[in-house]
């Protein structure tokens, strides 16, 4: 079976989320429709006490479960759905995300001609949020704070994906509460910018190997 075969029989699979997806489709701007639920309970349940860092800057967290549908709109360029899940792969990996990403590209074949410039992306992953230490009991992996840039070079993105990041920047990012520090997203053709757009974002990434050795207490 082809992979454009397998995207489409997926898609059916999920009809229900695409259904939802739908309601975007004639939207003058990007747009997002998200679903957010914790792993366990809610680590963000309990405002009473702050969280609390170690002397290393490492503090307890949970993984926090999202769905959600990106609607992009007349992008300057035909992305195939392969650039697409390879975009938002790298990009979701660099924020912190779990490995285990699910994604689903859609009205991206070129068969739709100017239409599969307005694309939607299923996204299915987890980030960790940290948590209280009265939530502590809760916690199943470790973070760190972190700043991270994104810019070409990241992963599959590239100098021509200036419009496509802006965009996600409006959706995704804004979906997810993602501290944007600083940006640059002018993305007028012939821009002499080096590089030619970036973003940067304060998170807080998961401490390599954490998720072991929470699980082993």
């Amino acid at each position: 079976m082809s992979r454009t075969a397998v995207r489409y029989a997926v898609w059916l699979a999920v009809a229900g989320c695409s259904a939802a997806a739908a309601g975007f489709a004639n939207a003058a701007t990007p747009s997002v429709a998200a679903h957010t639920t914790a792993q366990h309970a809610n680590p963000a349940s309990s405002t009473a006490q702050q969280p609390q860092a170690s002397a290393t800057g490492e503090q307890p967290a949970a993984w926090l479960a999202h769905d959600l549908i990106v609607k992009l709109n007349h992008l300057p360029t035909r992305y195939s759905c392969d650039d697409l899940w390879y975009r938002f792969h790298d990009l979701l990996l660099a924020l912190g995300a779990r490995p285990d990403v699910k994604i689903l590209a859609y009205g991206c074949e070129k068969s739709l001609g100017i239409d599969a410039r307005s694309p939607h992306v299923h996204l299915s992953f987890s980030l960790p949020q940290v948590v209280a230490p009265a939530q502590a009991k809760w916690a199943d992996t470790k973070v760190q704070p972190a700043r991270v840039e994104i810019k070409p070079g990241l992963g599959s993105w590239k100098a021509g994906d200036c419009a496509l990041l802006r965009q996600i920047k409006g959706t995704l990012l804004a979906s997810i509460d993602a501290k944007v520090v600083d940006f640059r997203l002018a993305c007028a053709a012939g821009t002499h910018a080096k590089p030619p757009y970036e973003l940067t974002v304060s998170t807080e990434l998961p401490v390599k190997g954490a998720d072991v050795a929470m699980a082993e207490h």
